[in-house]
């Protein structure tokens, strides 16, 4: 969890699916292409930007139903959870589910493993500040 001394960033994603030949680090739908699965049909977008350096993960202490998800594609139904469960205003998870970016609405606070393919594809994505970032994913 978070503490007094430190500022945690926080990104955004959005999961979907394409027919096109897209890369890793594309502009796309609002952000940029930053994790493309395997077969190149499906893969989440990043904001270009951190969305913000003080959210709080939201209702410390609070165990969250179905934000337990760790895996590729779970952050959006984690964030759903959240912010269907957690009353506190401001949090991380209600900031990125409130996101409009490039006419795009369907952000999400991204799950742990998201978190960890955009911070390997952070390069390409346009880099990391040296700071923690929050995910979607209570544990």
């Amino acid at each position: 969890m978070k503490t007094l001394l430190l500022t945690f960033g926080l990104l955004s994603s959005s999961f979907f699916a394409f027919n096109q030949n897209l890369n890793i680090g594309d502009s796309y739908q609002g952000g940029i292409v930053a994790y493309l699965e395997p077969s190149g049909e499906f893969g989440f977008i990043a904001a270009t930007s951190d969305q913000s350096t003080s959210a709080q993960w939201g209702c410390y202490g609070s165990s969250i139903p179905g934000a337990n998800s760790l895996t590729i594609g779970a952050g959006d139904n984690n964030t759903t959870a959240i912010v269907s469960s957690c009353v506190d205003a401001g949090i991380a998870a209600k900031i990125c589910d409130n996101l409009t970016l490039g006419g795009y609405s369907d952000w999400y606070l991204p799950s742990k493993d998201e978190l960890s393919q955009l911070y390997q594809n952070k390069i390409a994505i346009g880099g990391f500040a040296n700071d923690l970032y929050w995910s979607s994913s209570q544990d």
